[in-house]
């Protein structure tokens, strides 16, 4: 069987269970780990962002042939001994060198995605092969954990403090500023793709001219839209556009670009309006090996004075404060609330850079639950494994005068609801959220996942009920 039979095999088939027992069938085919491994690994870049435009004439034969003849060659953009114009020469000489199918193959490496829908689960049929692509979180909030990082502050000289920072959840990227290129990618290290003449692209490689081989942490925002999860939707939607386009006919490309602007206005206005919030300024070494030592103060005070002297736009340090006490930083987090911001991170100034969630970054953010009843239900979106069932409840309070969608349901719990939808209108739902926003839509909640359905509950609560609840879990001392 080649490769892309095998890829196709797995793409035609949702359930999870599946796709791993055809991979785990098919395991030892020639060089497929090779494969699997270039296309998922964090570790492995090729700062190609497009297909270069080519014709396969399969001039090397033979299956084996074909993966000897490529993989050596990819190693030389992998490995930067070319770059630029040149890597994109040398990939499209190899793609009309190849077969057509195993062209197909390449492009798919090159794109970091084999599109099979098992990137957490490759790891279950070949054991540690793709590593988790570096991130340092936040650990969640306990007073021990809080309170110890103002008791470790006093006993430093150099960082007699602790750092304070908005939590504005728009959506993570790590900017790789390596060689003269520029690569945006995501928590797991996918590849985000935006058209290289915007000004965000700009003050980028205003960066870069400072910092090469550095890798930039912060989120994408937009300046002219404040509703962040609509916000983020947007930006989601216009990486696809990007990342799609190579692929679709001009025919096609232009149907799409009409439907999103007829959703949402004039695309450029939006890439105009994309601006990078940035928190961390990491060696490249580093980054991928997962670990470095540099004081975080000293790491945010060099992005922070990049920014300020080249006097960028469209990259902004996020608002920081360096704060004494435990009630300085509690009345931060309270004006982020206030401002209808998610929350806070308060983080040790002499701390290095990990990946993982150390105890020396906590999280400052609401979370509380509600009793809701449901009034209507929702399919998931067709094209995926969830088009048949319900994965959205709508949700109101008892008033009518707060209502939310929140999904997350298990997949044994969407089958049921599907199933029950006419009796189970009007039943009590517990969901999570981190606090509740008042729009020009009326009341609704920040962030909501359904925790259980309360069969045991007939009443849900009323607005004054959830603004109540909110004020009690503010108190974050308590």
């Amino acid at each position: 069987m080649h490769i892309l039979d095998l890829f196709k095999k797995i793409r035609a088939t949702n359930k999870k269970s599946e796709k791993i027992a055809i991979l785990s069938a098919n395991k030892d085919l020639p060089h497929l780990k090779d494969v699997i491994y270039l296309a998922h690994s964090p570790r492995v870049k090729f700062y190609i962002k497009a297909i270069p435009t080519y014709k396969s004439s399969g001039i090397i034969s033979g299956l084996v042939s074909n993966y000897d003849f490529s993989l050596k060659r990819l190693k030389d953009i992998q490995d930067r001994v070319v770059t630029g114009s040149e890597a994109v020469k040398r990939l499209k000489e190899l793609l009309e060198t190849v077969s057509p199918e195993h062209a197909k193959v390449l492009e798919l490496i090159i794109g970091k995605d084999l599109k099979i829908g098992m990137d957490s689960s490759i790891n279950e049929v070949f054991p540690g092969l793709i590593e988790e692509s570096p991130y340092q979180g936040a650990s969640s909030y306990s007073a021990s954990k809080f309170l110890k990082l103002f008791e470790n502050a006093k006993k430093d000289d150099a960082y007699p403090y602790v750092i304070s920072q908005i939590k504005a959840d728009g959506t993570y990227r790590n900017a790789i500023l390596s060689d003269g290129d520029i690569i945006l990618e995501s928590r797991q290290g996918e590849l985000s793709y935006f058209p290289e003449d915007i000004p965000l692209y700009s003050d980028l490689y205003e960066i870069m001219g400072i910092f090469q081989n550095h890798v930039v942490t912060g989120e994408l925002v937009l300046s002219c839209e404040p509703d962040r999860p609509k916000a983020n939707g947007i930006i989601t939607s216009i990486m696809k556009y990007y990342q799609d386009l190579e692929a679709r006919p001009e025919k096609e490309s232009i149907a799409i670009l009409k439907k999103f602007e007829e959703k949402h206005g004039e695309i450029d206005k939006y890439l105009q309006a994309l601006e990078m919030h940035v928190w961390d300024l990491i060696p490249s070494d580093d980054f991928v090996n997962g670990i470095c030592s540099n004081p975080y103060e000293l790491r945010l005070d060099l992005i922070s004075c990049a920014i300020l002297g080249l006097a960028l736009s469209h990259i902004k340090a996020v608002e920081t404060r360096h704060v004494q006490t435990p009630e300085q930083a509690l009345e931060h987090y309270s004006s982020a609330q206030a401002r209808g911001l998610e929350g806070t991170i308060v983080k040790s100034a002499s701390a290095g850079w990990k990946s993982g969630k150390p105890t020396y970054q906590v999280k400052l953010k609401l979370e509380m639950e509600l009793d809701l009843k449901i009034v209507g239900f929702k399919y998931g979106t067709p094209g995926t494994k969830n088009e048949d069932w319900i994965s959205v409840l709508e949700l109101e309070s008892s008033c009518g005068k707060l209502s939310t969608a929140p999904g997350g349901m298990k997949e044994d719990t969407m089958k049921y609801v599907t199933a029950n939808m006419d009796r189970l209108k009007g039943t009590i739902v517990s969901i999570k959220c981190n606090g509740i926003t008042n729009t020009a839509k009326g009341y609704s909640t920040m962030h909501p996942s359904i925790v259980e359905l309360r069969t045991d509950k007939k009443i849900a609560n009323s607005l004054e009920e959830c603004l109540a609840i909110e004020k009690s879990v503010k108190t974050l001392t308590k």
